[in-house]
C-alpha cells in the first residue's frame, strides 16, 4: 500500500528548506513510496502560492533530479517572473 503525501507537511518542509538555504533531497522523500506525481503536484501548488525565485529554484532542481520533459509544465506556475532572474 502506498503512503499518501501529506501536502501541508511537505509544503512546510519546503518553506523551511528555503529559509535555511538548503537543497531538498528527493531521494529521502521518494523512499517513502510517495509517488513522484504527488510530490510534483505538491511542489507545483507550493510554487504557485509562494511565487518566489527561491521556490522556482527548488522546483527546478527537483525536476532536474527526477522529472521528465512532461513535468516541465510545473514551471509555468511562475510565468510572471522576470526572464533574466528565471534563467
Amino acid at each position: 500500500m502506498q503512503e499518501r503525501c501529506d501536502h501541508e507537511h511537505f509544503a512546510i518542509e519546503l518553506d523551511e528548506m528555503v529559509a535555511a538555504n538548503r537543497v531538498i533531497w528527493l531521494d529521502r522523500i521518494l523512499k517513502t513510496d510517495v509517488s513522484w506525481m504527488e510530490i510534483l503536484e505538491t511542489m507545483t501548488a507550493w510554487l504557485s502560492e509562494r511565487r518566489s525565485l527561491e521556490a522556482l529554484q527548488v522546483v527546478a532542481r527537483a525536476l532536474v533530479h527526477q522529472g521528465t520533459r512532461e513535468d516541465l509544465s510545473a514551471l509555468i506556475a511562475f510565468k510572471g517572473m522576470p526572464e533574466a532572474a528565471a534563467r
